[in-house]
Order: structure tokens, then sequence, then C-alpha cells
């Protein structure tokens, strides 16, 4: 059913990750900076379901959608998108190998549709998400979402769980800030970074908190580091002061080397080229200052 007033209908669907959910509104604003009285609706995937409520109110989006796509596509999911004016197709794919080196990944959702992203302007990929709900503050508070990928440790966009340990020791030594850990459940903890008991009352763990939870957490902080993932993403649609930790480890990777980066005016990028381990805990500690 479409509103009163809203006389051409769009569906765009995302079937992957909360990341490219957040990403995609971007197309969301820009159907709506061509077709002013459009009836937007965002379907996205059963197994993104949690970030929904980060969707709520936002102006480009006028219906939000729970598709099937990647668990048991039903026949009723495709007459769905049918029944719009213009619909993204539920298969779209990457515009070509190796994107990372010509487009943000802002630009991709665009190219994947088959729009020119180099002839859009920078304002077009700005994602804003908004603060429907009530933040609480946490004073001298650092959030850390240390792992992307689902809790898988082993991947090369994440530092490894040693090199975290380093940072909480150093963050612990030579500052005052308190840590928020969040992230997937099965992650471990970092309280084993800490000697002798030495600072623990400064750590808290949020890991088993569900991911609307945790942003709203996260939000309440000073800043949060992160690495290239849909949280990171999520926070810098928000406009959070983040530190984002970056490395090519997509194969064929070789220009371009904040692709992956959230368009956030508030964000740092830190990058190491072929090893994310290779970023020192101390620029860390650098970039904390810059955005204090």
């Amino acid at each position: 059913m479409k509103k009163e007033g809203k006389n051409f209908s769009i569906c765009v669907n995302r079937i992957s990750l909360i990341g490219d959910c957040i990403t995609s509104i971007a197309v969301l604003k820009y159907m709506r900076k061509l077709y002013p009285n459009c009836y937007n609706t965002f379907s996205i995937a059963k197994k993104c379901s949690q970030s929904i409520p980060l969707f709520i109110q936002n102006p480009y989006i006028d219906r939000i959608h729970v598709n099937e796509f990647l668990e048991n596509p039903r026949q009723e999911e495709y007459e769905f998108l049918k029944s719009h004016d213009v619909y993204a197709e539920p298969s779209i794919q990457h515009p070509k190998q190796n994107w990372q080196n010509f487009y943000s990944i802002y630009q991709e959702n665009f190219e994947m549709l088959g729009i020119d992203s180099t002839k859009l302007n920078k304002e077009d990929m700005e994602v804003k998400l908004v603060k429907w709900f009530n933040i609480e503050k946490y004073p001298k508070t650092i959030g850390i979402f240390g792992f992307a990928g689902y809790g898988d440790l082993k991947n090369k966009r994440s530092p490894s769980f040693d090199w975290w340990k380093r940072l909480i020791k150093l963050l612990r030594d030579s500052t005052d800030y308190n840590i928020f850990q969040f992230g997937y459940q099965s992650e471990p903890s970092f309280i084993y970074s800490f000697d002798d008991y030495k600072g623990q009352e400064r750590f808290k763990r949020f890991n088993d908190l569900e991911l609307f939870t945790q942003i709203k957490m996260a939000l309440g902080t000073d800043l949060c580091i992160n690495t290239d993932s849909g949280t990171g993403l999520t926070l810098g649609a928000y406009e959070h002061p983040q530190i984002t930790l970056l490395s090519n480890w997509n194969f064929g990777h070789v220009k371009n080397f904040i692709s992956l980066s959230p368009n956030n005016k508030n964000n740092i990028n830190l990058f190491k080229k072929d090893n994310i381990n290779l970023i020192l805990q101390e620029e860390i500690i650098e970039s904390i200052k810059v955005l204090k």
C-alpha cells in the first residue's frame, strides 16, 4: 500500500550483510532526489533483521520489508519486488572484479544497480541514520568492536587477539579511559589483557547484548575503535567519533585503500598494507588525542 501523495514505488533490496544495508541507503536517498514523490521500500534479509531499529524514522525509507532470499526464497518474495515500479534484483553482483580498486563501498551499490557513480556528487554518497532513541552517556569511555565477520578471529580484516591485548594494556597505562568491548558473543574477552588484575575495573564486556543495544551504548562513549565492519559503517552513519583500522585484505586490492572506510567526518583511518597487525598501537593513542 502506497502512502497518500506518493505516486512512484521503489524497492531497494540488499540480501547480504548489515554494512551493505547501511551503505545502500544512499541509493534510496538518490531515488528520492530523482523522484521526489516516490514511495521507498527497503527490503532486507531475515539474517539482518536485528538491524531494523537502525532504520526507524529514516527520511528515505517509507517501509521496511524482511525477505527470505538467503534462507528459503519463495515466489511471493519475487512477486513483492515486481509489484514496485522500480526494484533492485536480489541477485545483484559486484560491478567488476576487484571493485575496491575503483569504487568506495558506497559507490558499489550504485554500480551494481547500473548507475554510474562517477557522475554523482559527494552528497549523494552520504548516509545518515536517525537517533530516534535516548542515549546514555559514558564519559571517559572508549568502545571497541574488535573483530569483523561475526566472530571470525582468523580473517585478515581484523587485528589478532594479541594485537588487541597490547592495545588494551597501552590504553590502561597511558590513558584514563574506561573500555567497553562490543561485538559478536563468541569473541574472546579483552579482560585477559590485564595482568595482576590491574585496571580490570575499567573494563566491561557487552558482547552478549543484542546489536541495537550495543550500538546505543557505543554512541554514548567518547569514541569507538573498529575495523571495516557493518558496525563501523553504522557508527559512521551516526557520525560518531571513530578510528577505523584498515588493510587491503581483499585479493587483488592494490589501490584506493580507503574504499571500505565509513563516510564520516569524525573518522580517522589507520591503514597498513598487506597486514593490519602492522598498525602501531601508538598510532591509536595519537588518534585519540586528535578526536578528543
